[in-house]
């Protein structure tokens, strides 16, 4: 019976997920990441480049019979901006089509 998970479920876009097959006596798998992408590496590495929902199926096959397992992984968009303590200096504004963010300043 395949079996399926992933290193991490919620993911920002271009971050590569680890999936993992945890099915055993498997002798072929073909994963289908949800978004047009394949493998048939046993643990394959994949980055969605774009936010949404992925249902994630793991078909693996002993030579008799085939089975299906499924994972759903969550795509959000990233700000790019690492975590910042809270600060009262800080502020922010529009530079074209980029969000700037300062903090620290004097």
């Amino acid at each position: 019976m395949a079996a399926t998970s992933a290193v991490v479920l919620n993911v920002a876009v271009g971050q590569p997920v680890i999936f993992i097959n945890t099915t055993t006596d498997a002798i072929e798998q073909s994963w289908d990441f949800g978004d047009g992408n394949t493998s048939n590496d046993e643990a394959p590495e994949h980055a969605y480049d774009a936010p949404g929902t992925y249902t994630v199926v793991l078909t693996t096959s002993n030579g008799y019979c085939a089975s299906t397992s499924t994972v759903t992984i969550t795509v959000e968009l990233s700000t790019g901006v690492a975590e910042a303590k809270p600060s009262t200096n800080m502020r922010g504004w529009l530079a074209g089509d980029h969000l700037v963010i300062e903090h620290g300043f004097s």
